[in-house]
């Protein structure tokens, strides 16, 4: 999309305060519209995001299991209830990882317009 340039503000007939805003307002909507010369600040515009939206998970929720081991002459070994609260970890961690992903799709969605 292209955006028409805008005049030049007079230099007559304005006050320093008004010129001033004219020329802030004017540097802005350059800016925002491409014009600048400073393409990062561009703003995006609806129709204008090319990322295709992530497709699902394949990942299934993790069921991890353990057991009590002793060992003669080794160090320390994870309880059962460790496993149990590291698979509850992971499990929160794939949940929360396809909350960030539907919220990011929507994002995408949303700006694509």
């Amino acid at each position: 999309m292209a955006f028409a340039a805008l005049p030049g503000i007079p230099q007559s007939g304005l006050s320093p305060v008004e010129f001033q805003l004219f020329a802030s307002v004017k540097e802005n909507i350059e800016q925002l519209t491409g014009q600048s010369g400073v393409p990062q600040l561009r703003a995006v515009l609806t129709g204008q995001v090319g990322v295709v939206p992530i497709e699902d998970l394949n990942s299934k929720p993790v069921s991890i299991t353990g057991a009590s081991y002793i060992i003669t002459g080794g160090g320390p070994v994870p309880s059962q209830e460790d496993f149990v609260s590291l698979a509850t970890t992971v499990q929160q961690l794939v949940y929360d990882v396809q909350l960030l992903r539907d919220t990011l799709n929507t994002l995408i969605i949303q700006l694509r317009g």
